[in-house]
């Protein structure tokens, strides 16, 4: 149809949103508890969660699946400690993908992580930003933070050639009515040595 803009492919871009200039808190104790769900009511998102590690060239693997969000494993446990990362594509060949819509995201809205061992930590937001790829605040994702935290991270911006040209990053802590309820249980520090993911070349 005559000016209707084609839709792009997949944004496997998602690898290179992992700039590393700082040392994220460390992964979560293996203790074999796993997020396992996310669920966004505000924008209708009920997901699963893939596990993501990074590929070969140090850059965090996308999730396989787009209608699937993924947890980068390399960080804290949902709940414990310090920011876990979760990432998701924002479209694909086929349409929308699970964040399409996490700009509209608004400071109080909830977000719930389900986890393996059948407990749900439930995270306020706090801020939504927008950030230039070769900008992406990497202090701000991954830096140690002395509360549990929660970030949520796909493409966004102007779609060009060679993919999206910017990040939306939400911003979420625990949700006050949890401080003192099932979360807490989780909430404890964890850390190692272990770089953050880094860009690609």
């Amino acid at each position: 149809m005559t000016g209707v803009r084609p839709r792009p492919p997949p944004d496997t871009s998602l690898s290179g949103l992992a700039p590393v200039a700082a040392r994220p808190s460390g992964p979560s104790e293996d203790d074999g508890v796993r997020p396992t769900t996310l669920s966004i009511p505000s924008l209708r998102i009920n997901s699963g969660l893939e596990r993501l590690g990074l590929a070969s060239d140090g850059t965090l693997n996308p999730p396989r699946a787009p209608q699937r969000a993924g947890w980068f494993e390399g960080g804290p446990l949902p709940g414990r400690t310090g920011p876990a990362v979760v990432v998701g594509h924002a479209d694909s060949v086929d349409g929308p993908a699970v964040f399409a819509d996490l700009s509209l995201l608004r400071r109080g809205d909830v977000v719930t992580v389900g986890l393996s061992d059948g407990g749900n930590v439930r995270f306020e937001v706090y801020s939504v930003e927008r950030h230039a790829k070769d900008r992406f605040p990497t202090e701000a994702v991954y830096g140690p933070r002395p509360d549990p935290q929660l970030r949520l991270i796909t493409c966004g911006g102007t779609y060009t050639d060679d993919g999206y040209e910017d990040n939306v990053i939400v911003y979420a802590r625990l949700a006050p009515t949890d401080s003192a309820g099932g979360t807490e249980r989780a909430a404890h520090a964890t850390g190692d040595d272990r770089t953050p993911p880094r860009p690609p070349l």
